[in-house]
């Protein structure tokens, strides 16, 4: 699994599941497709979404630039089985939700899981509901709500079945451990 995305700076980012596939992937495309092109390699680094675990236990109010316009919101988790549909295309989204929630507060990576609920949104004049009011003030109302409901930094995790003779155990564990893994079971 390879997945390759352009930042808003320029910036391509190759996403995979680990180093050796990572140093493979490269080396197909420096050699195969670009012909020896030179690239300009940054540190690897561990992607990372973030979420909250319980509801936020206030309603946020953020007010416009202008002071024209409020917008109530509350953040909460939404259930497993409905963040599942989404990450697999089942349920589809019909606004594109970088408007409003292309980063979180935390760490400013990708956010998984949440509802934000408006509760009451309050317009003074129709004149004043342009989007460079509302947008900002909506972002506001997010990222307030996301550090009110108890927020957690999620890191991608992988299931792996390994099967190695009972000799090679202490190797297996050390190699798990130098990669943040944890043995759940041993046969």
């Amino acid at each position: 699994m390879v997945a390759c995305t352009i930042e808003e700076t320029g910036e391509k980012i190759v996403a995979n599941a680990g180093e050796p596939h990572l140093k493979i992937c490269l080396h197909m495309l420096q050699n195969e497709f670009v012909d020896d092109a030179e690239f300009i390699k940054s540190d690897q680094f561990v992607s990372y979404c973030e979420t909250v675990f319980e509801k936020s236990f206030r309603v946020i109010m953020s007010k416009s630039l202008n002071n024209y316009n409020r917008i109530f919101m509350e953040a909460r988790p939404i259930e497993k089985s409905l963040a599942k549909a989404i990450d697999e295309g089942c349920i589809g989204q019909k606004v594109d939700p970088q408007i409003a929630s292309f980063e979180g507060s935390l760490n400013h990576d990708e956010m998984r899981g949440i509802c934000f609920e408006m509760c009451d949104v309050l317009h003074v004049n129709p004149i004043e509901r342009k989007s460079r009011q509302i947008i900002p003030t909506t972002k506001r109302a997010i990222n307030a709500d996301l550090l009110i409901a108890k927020p957690k930094l999620m890191e991608l995790v992988y299931l792996v079945e390994f099967q190695a003779p009972q000799y090679t155990l202490d190797m297996v564990y050390m190699i798990f451990d130098n990669k943040h893994g944890k043995v759940l079971k041993v046969e």
